[in-house]
């Protein structure tokens, strides 16, 4: 049987463990987009998209409300609507309610647009209302009409950044060696969230995090005070090359195949081996059920026109690795991220789009997100109050 074995011990660390249990994701964690207001994620998770029929989104937020003519929709009724495109809108409207299992006598007006008017305002009463779920009528690819819905899992507009320096304390430091266990649990779980899930390093090249130390980086270099910032300059060095090193620990595919082993050994002692066991028994979950998926496998369609989308915070840009969530260089950090984000007007989630054309539709719902965005609020608890 294959044993796990460590090729070096910890080294000397100046960094003392905190005694004082870990605090709530009330904590400021992952921070708010709103400048100098810091804010952590609600309890609440994003609804399931089920397949059985059942009506699971009991809302809808409506984004189409055509605009009625004499003749069809658009302004003075210029876009008209043929009777091809309101069999295609029937029958995908059949589709629909059958997937939902919604049901609702339908208008026969005569007026194409007003009855495709009601039959919207009709889906909207039967599902109830969220900003959750959006429906639209759009045409296909293939210039057919049909409906479309998109559900959004919330991320609750919070910054998940993962500090890794303290892991690297944990790692080096010879006063965490009754809790070795408990760390190299800790350990698979963010190289689970890196290698398999995706979630970014600050040190990957092309990173928004990378793209974000640089300019720090070149602040300090480029300062008319030099003197003033070599303790900056200093931390940084430290902070990228430990960086370095935490990544290459993370590439390891040891930590997943060792995982279950190492989550064996974890005898509980205090809050944080327990808080460590149950991290990388959310792991090992995740990488028997989801070994493949990626944490960007929705990542909401961003518009290519580059005046329609470049105001967007990207899921890359508040999922992330980075040095430390505390101190000067991480203060400076966080503001030129608040700074940015506070100038977009929205940001980018997973989303699951389904289009009732007669296609198959797909099965795909958000277990995966609940379940590692829950380890990725659990791992930042740890390593920001240890």
């Amino acid at each position: 049987m294959k044993h796990e074995q460590e090729t070096s011990s910890p080294g000397k660390g100046n960094h003392k463990r905190k005694t004082e249990p870990a605090v709530s994701v009330n904590r400021t964690v992952y921070t708010g987009y709103q400048k100098a207001k810091r804010c952590t994620r609600s309890g609440s998770t994003a609804k399931t998209v089920r397949t059985d029929g059942n009506p699971t989104f009991n809302f809808i937020k409506q984004t189409f409300l055509p605009k009625i003519g004499l003749n069809g929709l658009g302004n003075n009724g210029k876009f008209k609507i043929t009777s091809e495109m309101d069999r295609e809108f029937k029958k995908s409207l059949s589709i629909f309610m059958e997937y939902y299992n919604v049901h609702f006598m339908h208008s026969k007006t005569g007026n194409i647009a007003f009855d495709w008017l009601v039959e919207f305002e009709k889906l909207k009463d039967s599902l109830g209302q969220s900003d959750e779920l959006e429906l639209n009528i759009i045409k296909n690819e293939l210039g057919i009409v049909a409906l479309e819905s998109k559900v959004q899992y919330n991320t609750g507009s919070c910054l998940y950044y993962i500090p890794v320096v303290p892991l690297y304390r944990f790692l080096k430091d010879k006063r965490f060696l009754s809790s070795r266990p408990a760390v190299m649990v800790l350990l698979s779980a963010c190289s689970y969230l890196y290698r398999n899930a995706g979630v970014p390093m600050y040190t990957d090249y092309g990173s928004y995090m990378s793209y974000e130390y640089d300019i720090l980086v070149n602040w300090c270099e480029e300062s008319d005070e030099p003197d003033s910032c070599q303790s900056d300059h200093r931390e940084l060095k430290i902070i990228l090359s430990i960086g370095e090193w935490m990544q290459q620990k993370f590439h390891h595919q040891k930590n997943l195949d060792f995982l279950e082993e190492r989550i064996a050994k974890v005898k509980p002692v205090d809050e944080f081996d327990r808080y460590c066991l149950s991290v990388g028994q959310q792991t090992l979950w995740l990488y028997e059920q989801y070994p493949k998926e990626n944490i960007f496998r929705f990542a909401q369609d961003i518009p290519h026109n580059p005046y329609d989308g470049d105001d967007l915070t990207l899921m890359g840009q508040y999922i992330s690795f980075i040095g430390t969530a505390d101190g000067g260089i991480y203060d400076m950090l966080f503001d030129m991220v608040n700074t940015e984000f506070g100038e977009n007007r929205g940001i980018q989630q997973p989303e699951i789009v389904q289009i009732f054309d007669g296609r198959p539709l797909t099965n795909h719902d958000f277990t995966f997100e609940n379940a590692v965005f829950k380890l990725l609020e659990d791992v930042c608890v740890i390593l920001n109050n240890y």
